[in-house]
């Protein structure tokens, strides 16, 4: 990367934070800051009140739970089973206390038939909305699957959400709430509301306390090659969820997260990002997070340890720049420069 470019592209970040107005976070005066968990279906801080964002994407569930030579829309969907099955698994061995109790609404858009297996049971089934229990297994623990078995290829089935019970008071997004009566007219159902209630009323209430909150795994950095503005996470994926270097949550909703919680974020960039990655990534949270939060830049992870691919990516570019003769120093050099 051109260091005139590095220097005008950390300014564009750093300016984030003195671009600040008057008004602080109501966790101001924490002293604590947290991670965030990986974007998978055992994640047992259920951030989402859609289950099936962190599910594990269909193409991947081979040869599990997917068979046959299903083929898949630009977003992960299976637009055509040709006589195969799509299926998937969106939640893994979660303690029953971590989820709310009550029927869970699954919505879709298509023509066509989904089933579900392991923990979940279908209930009632209605125009393209099923309701489902999550019963525990044998161990105690959540795990529920999902096919779909049959779906029309000229319409077929997408933009599943599985939905929690339950909703929030329309002036507090943080305190969960089982129906109406617990409102004072403002109730808004998750499987109503779903569109605009992006977050998991009990993951906010646990997080509200810190006064930093490090994204470094809910966005997939570890191991992850990505290099393009165009290839990253997008709202408009099937799942966010799935292998190691594949995950990952969209910027938008990290930053909706922060603003929702008045939490200073701490933002991790691919190895590989390129200079139009960081321009785009600098200009959406210059343009998104309010202007009184703290923004903390990091590049990679822990690129120092020999486990990650990170850190051959630093040793390499340290040896092809002269940096050192020894490849580990050359490493942390290019890390440094």
């Amino acid at each position: 990367m051109n260091n005139k470019i590095i220097r005008s592209t950390l300014g564009c970040l750093l300016a984030i934070t003195l671009n600040t107005s008057i008004a602080a976070p109501v966790n101001h005066g924490s002293p604590l800051g947290i991670n965030t968990n990986e974007a998978l279906e055992n994640n047992t801080s259920l951030p989402f009140v859609d289950l099936f964002r962190l599910a594990m994407p269909f193409e991947e569930a081979r040869p599990w739970f997917t068979k046959g030579n299903v083929r898949f829309d630009r977003n992960g969907w299976p637009m055509n089973l040709n006589g195969g099955k799509a299926g998937t698994r969106f939640l893994t061995q979660i303690d029953p206390r971590a989820l709310p109790k009550g029927l869970y609404t699954v919505r879709y858009d298509g023509d066509g038939e989904i089933r579900y297996g392991a923990s979940a049971k279908l209930v009632k089934r209605l125009p393209g909305m099923d309701l489902i229990s999550l019963q525990p297994m044998s161990d105690k623990k959540i795990t529920a699957t999902m096919f779909i078995d049959k779906s029309n290829p000229r319409n077929y089935i997408k933009n599943i959400r599985i939905l929690m019970p339950g909703g929030i008071c329309a002036n507090e997004p943080k305190r969960r709430v089982s129906n109406a009566r617990h409102c004072r007219g403002n109730y808004q159902a998750f499987s109503d509301h779903y569109k605009h209630i992006t977050f998991n009323p009990d993951y906010l209430h646990f997080m509200k306390d810190f006064k930093v909150l490090r994204f470094m795994n809910m966005a997939g950095i570890t191991r992850n090659n990505l290099q393009n503005w165009v290839h990253r996470p997008n709202l408009q994926e099937a799942t966010w969820g799935g292998s190691e270097g594949v995950r990952g949550v969209p910027l938008e909703i990290m930053v909706k997260l922060a603003n929702t919680l008045n939490i200073d974020p701490w933002f991790s960039l691919p190895h590989k990002a390129d200079n139009e990655f960081i321009k785009r990534y600098a200009q959406y949270v210059r343009r998104h997070l309010k202007p009184h939060l703290k923004v903390y830049v990091e590049y990679s992870n822990e690129t120092w340890n020999g486990v990650f691919s990170q850190t051959h990516h630093m040793q390499r570019m340290g040896e092809r720049l002269g940096l050192d003769a020894n490849k580990i120093f050359a490493g942390f050099k290019f890390y440094s420069k």
